[in-house]
Parts: structure tokens; C-alpha cells; sequence
């Protein structure tokens, strides 16, 4: 009868470190390794709606990280500076928010807007990428 208690015991303590074990890789695999401009507000984003120009977009969330531009099929990141000081857009642009950071983990928070040629937001993406 102490020897199955025992067993039984062993069992358990087994079962529960494995399962420690299996919680400690799964939270490896999903690890944020999200980075966002310093002064990124998520309440901000999420309060942009369709219609909202860039300096309305700005005010509420912030500078974005990367600008990019859609240029006949394909997409050029411009440098910050360059696209403010560009004017009205010729094409539809995409506004990062978000990009993968390094680490051990390529898992990161996505936040995009899309404007389209007249520079109001038409969309957003707002997802989680993972490993």
C-alpha cells in the first residue's frame, strides 16, 4: 500500500514538472519581441478611423517607424523626413508602427495604417506574427 502511494506520488510530481516544462517552451516560442517609436500610444492607434489624415494620425499615435511608398507594384521605404517633406501622395502609402526586434524570437505585434493616394487612412492591420 506505501509503495503505491509512493508510485502514485512519483507520478504526479513527473506529470507536474513535465507539464512546467512544456508552459516554459510554449511561452519561449511566443516571446514579444515587438519594438515601437518611443513615443507609440496603442490607445492612439486604436483610436484612428478611416478618413483620418496624417497629422491627425500622427497626434493621436505618434511618428511611425517606416514609411512606405507603393511604387508601380512594389514598395519603397522612404526615410521620415523625405516623406513628410514630399507633399500630397502620387501613390498609397503604408505607415509601420511596429517591427520585429531581435532576440530569440521572431513573434512581434504588427500595427499598420494604410492611406491611400489623397494621404487618409483607408485601413489598418493589426495582428500577431509568430515563430
Amino acid at each position: 500500500m506505501f509503495k503505491k502511494i509512493i508510485i502514485t506520488i512519483a507520478g504526479e510530481i513527473t506529470l507536474f514538472l513535465l507539464l512546467l516544462l512544456f508552459l516554459r517552451i510554449g511561452l519561449l516560442q511566443w516571446e514579444d519581441s515587438t519594438l515601437y517609436p518611443p513615443t507609440y500610444s496603442e490607445f492612439g492607434f486604436q483610436s484612428v478611423r478611416k478618413g483620418y489624415t496624417g497629422e491627425q494620425v500622427e497626434r493621436l499615435a505618434g511618428p511611425p517607424l517606416d514609411i512606405y511608398v507603393d511604387s508601380d507594384d512594389s514598395l519603397v521605404r522612404l526615410e521620415r523626413q523625405e516623406a513628410l517633406r514630399r507633399g500630397p501622395l502620387p501613390k498609397c502609402e503604408t505607415w509601420c508602427y511596429t517591427t520585429m526586434g531581435r532576440g530569440n524570437s521572431c513573434a512581434y505585434h504588427v500595427r499598420m495604417l494604410y492611406f491611400d493616394r489623397h494621404g487618409r487612412v483607408v485601413g489598418r492591420r493589426v495582428c500577431f506574427e509568430g515563430d
